[in-house]
């Protein structure tokens, strides 16, 4: 946020090139002209994770059999927790 602001001032305020600032920073032409086209950095945002409940009607019938099996077998459990758990037996 302060690298973007300081950017921001130095082309439109003072007046320095974005050359300038190139040499400087090390970020790329497009970089430096996206920070001059937005006010401020983009949020960062995070997908949540998607589980094999998401994918059971999007596959063949064998993998839903597969995926059903360990479901039942997880007596539900994430399956992450279940490998975990195998990990430490």
């Amino acid at each position: 946020m302060e690298q973007w602001n300081s950017i921001r001032q130095r082309v439109l305020r003072d007046g320095v090139s974005i050359r300038q600032i190139q040499r400087e920073t090390g970020l790329h032409f497009k970089t430096i002209k996206k920070i001059l086209s937005q006010s401020c950095p983009p949020l960062f945002t995070t997908t949540p994770r998607r589980h094999v409940y998401f994918f059971i009607d999007r596959v063949d019938g064998r993998a839903v059999a597969f995926a059903r099996y360990l479901l039942l077998w997880s007596g539900g459990r994430r399956l992450g927790e279940m490998a975990e758990a195998q990990a430490l037996a």
